[in-house]
């Protein structure tokens, strides 16, 4: 969407200058995962730019990118704050509305979003197929195996396995994050949304490409 608008406004300043693709840290540089996936999301996202507005400053474009996504936001909390849509982020309404009785099959039909259950201690309880096909996993190999630890151990960190052990622990847990995939995989740049129904206490992770 981005791409499309872009292509068709004309206050993005075309410069000559190019942008060279930075050198990504090396990840036994730091131990601080939250700070290399970040990195490699940027890293990413730049290279992207690069390649398909070679032509454009990345100041620019990231500078209107800001501003049409400012824009969207204002619009949404308007119409949230008129009662006329309820967000529930990457949650999709019909998987919020039975979050308490989410079954493997109402998982695997949701073809938007990847959805992984998990028991308060971590293991996986669910897991949809749109998730299985981001990971590149079979789905019969992950059930019964710990989510943080043994699945997707780039995980295990502060930001991601923090904040749920912070949501088992208060029963409440609703976060909206940006992360970076990277185990057994190219780096892949995700929006993550942790939560926990109250009233079940089931935990979910959903799982967004961006």
């Amino acid at each position: 969407m981005f791409a499309k608008k872009l292509s068709d406004e004309s206050v993005v300043e075309s410069l000559e200058a190019s942008v060279a693709k930075p050198t990504l840290v090396p990840t036994e540089a730091t131990e601080n995962h939250e700070v290399t996936a970040q990195l490699e999301s940027l890293y990413a996202d730049i290279e992207y730019l690069t390649k398909v507005f070679p032509d454009h400053n990345i100041r620019s474009l990231t500078d209107y990118a800001r501003s049409l996504e400012t824009q969207g936001h204002e619009q949404k909390q308007k119409a949230i704050a008129s009662g006329d849509v309820q967000d529930h982020g990457l949650i999709p309404g019909f998987v919020f509305a039975q979050l308490s009785t989410l079954n493997q099959e109402l998982a695997d039909s949701t073809s938007t979003v990847g959805i992984v259950e998990v028991d308060d201690s971590g293991i996986i309880k669910t897991y949809n197929q749109y998730e299985a096909d981001l990971a590149g996993v079979e789905k019969k190999g992950v059930f019964g195996r710990n989510f943080f630890t043994e699945v997707a151990p780039c995980t295990n960190n502060r930001l991601f396995l923090g904040a749920f052990k912070e949501g088992v622990q208060t029963n409440s847990i609703d976060k909206k994050f940006n992360y970076t995939f990277t185990y057994k995989m190219k780096p892949t740049p995700v929006v993550i949304q942790i939560y926990r129904d109250t009233a079940s206490k089931r935990n979910f992770i959903f799982v967004q490409k961006r």
